[in-house]
């Protein structure tokens, strides 16, 4: 999703669960729609107390909605303009976050060509590291602060080039904003006495791999020179993934996001020269590779 963000990329993202999906629509590196989930509109403009119920009677006695539901509330009369777009948002918040607390998730992203996303970006659209910081602080709601303090450990820290990209395009409440300021100075102990939204926007971002050591990283340099020794002889999936032979699906797939925390480009900085930036690149190509073949040899049972 960040990866999406970052390239302003356009397409459709299938999210799949457990005996159900969804598909969310970007434009620019940001959520246009959502489907495949409840909360139509008309809840969310009752939800908001900004619909006209006795314009509705009328507009339905009439004849079913016809084409988009938005306009048609707007052409008759039933909400404004304004409360619609309001409520457009609403619903695509609602939708994303719910998508959030779905087991077992899997994506799946088909780019589009520019004529199929033509026309002015809606006001209502969400910036994906907004749509991803919410999911995970929405699942760590159901955490108790010892648990995510702990999460969050005491060790020196900062906000890291990919985290300041999460937060810049995230919409943060003064609290939440608070743990980020404190990100930016390079926290340690202290940021461990928030609590609430604040406490949980820091162990999110910590879980996006938006927080780095507020030392220089020696160890992610180490894990990358030995990451090129595997490649060069050839090592296989399971040991480039650093995980034990028979390791299913879900283990590659964690695998591969750990290391990715540590080793994807975006986590070198970009002062780092350019020969360690070209080895992210082809580790980081290799671990995705691993991870895929792990998946493809479970799935045929090879």
């Amino acid at each position: 999703m960040l990866s999406l963000a970052r390239a302003a990329a356009r397409g459709t993202v299938e999210v799949i669960g457990r005996a159900r999906s969804a598909r969310i629509s970007v434009r620019e590196g940001r959520v246009t729609a959502a489907t495949g989930a409840e909360h139509a509109l008309g809840d969310m403009l009752a939800l908001c107390g900004e619909m006209d119920w006795r314009a509705h009677r009328e507009a339905l006695a009439q004849g079913a909605p016809a084409g988009l539901v938005g306009r048609w509330l707007i052409t008759q009369g039933v909400a404004s303009r304004d409360s619609v777009q309001r409520a457009l948002h609403l619903q695509l918040h609602t939708r994303l976050e719910e998508l959030f607390s779905w087991e077992q998730l899997d994506y799946r992203f088909a780019s589009a060509m520019p004529q199929e996303h033509d026309g002015q970006l809606p006001a209502y659209a969400i910036g994906l590291p907004d749509v991803v910081l919410r999911g995970i602080c929405r699942l760590l709601s159901e955490q108790d602060e010892v648990q995510l303090r702990k999460a969050l450990g005491g060790a020196p820290f900062r906000l890291s080039s990919s985290g300041s990209h999460i937060v810049r395009g995230a919409t943060l409440l003064d609290e939440e904003r608070q743990a980020v300021e404190e990100l930016q100075r390079g926290a340690s102990s202290d940021l461990r006495q928030l609590g609430g939204r604040a406490l949980r926007t820091a162990v999110a971002i910590k879980l996006l791999g938006g927080l780095e050591p507020a030392t220089k990283g020696s160890q992610r340099y180490s894990l990358l020179l030995r990451k090129k020794r595997q490649l060069r002889r050839a090592a296989g999936p399971a040991s480039l993934l650093e995980l034990p032979s028979g390791s299913s699906p879900e283990a590659a797939r964690r695998a591969l996001r750990r290391l990715a925390c540590k080793l994807h480009p975006d986590r070198l900085g970009v002062a780092a020269p350019r020969p360690l930036r070209v080895a992210s690149t082809e580790v980081m190509a290799a671990l995705s590779q691993a991870e895929y073949s792990l998946r493809s040899d479970a799935n045929t049972g090879t």
